[in-house]
């Protein structure tokens, strides 16, 4: 007989797998998981706007399980990727066109560890925060308001300061393909505007 893998996926077109109908297949066959298994319940978390922003200390005791590694003890990792996707009740086109959330784990003796999030501030996220509009093209298909011939010709796209971030020269920088990188306050996450790179970048 043929080999047939222990998968929902195996044989279905891709979001094919419902996880509410195909629940109590999943919970009894764990086999089912991963391989081959697709559900755009889950990959739509991807594309969900950040709660906000937030600062709060968590940990010590309460950790469940694991352990913050001892190479991380009493220092800072910072991660930045798209945190906001839809402006003014308008969604992006695409994930990628999602305005830039930085955020930072400053990790303090024993178990304990400060989260914060914020948004990188640009001017062109300031600008959009205030008209709660969409106001610039984005890279990946998101088209300001006017349709089709008002984005044409307008070449201007916004640097979304969502695609890396590190702690270099003295400064944390929020990074993106197409834009200058943004300076962030190293405490704070507060944007400081673009940066040249001690005029390296034209």
């Amino acid at each position: 007989a043929a080999w047939t893998p222990r998968t929902l996926g195996w044989g279905k077109r891709r979001g094919a797998i419902d996880p509410v109908r195909d629940a109590d297949v999943l919970e009894r066959t764990p086999g089912t998981h991963g391989y081959c298994v697709y559900s755009h319940a889950d990959w739509s978390n991807a594309y969900a706007s950040a709660d906000g922003e937030h600062d709060y200390v968590c940990c010590g005791d309460a950790i469940e399980y694991g352990t913050i590694p001892d190479d991380l003890a009493q220092g800072t990792l910072y991660r930045v990727g798209p945190g906001l996707f839809e402006r003014g009740g308008k969604e992006y086109k695409h994930m990628l066109d999602g305005d830039g959330l930085a955020v930072r784990f400053e990790f303090g003796r024993g178990q304990t560890m400060r989260f914060q999030s914020r948004f990188v501030r640009t001017e062109a996220f300031v600008e959009e925060e205030k008209e709660d509009k969409v106001l610039y093209r984005g890279t990946f298909g998101t088209m300001r308001d006017g349709g089709p011939l008002a984005n044409w010709f307008d070449l201007r796209t916004k640097n979304l300061a969502n695609t890396n971030i590190i702690a270099w020269g003295g400064k944390v920088l929020a990074l993106y393909e197409a834009g200058r990188p943004v300076t962030l306050d190293a405490g704070t996450l507060e944007a400081n505007g673009v940066d040249d790179l001690n005029g390296r970048l034209e």
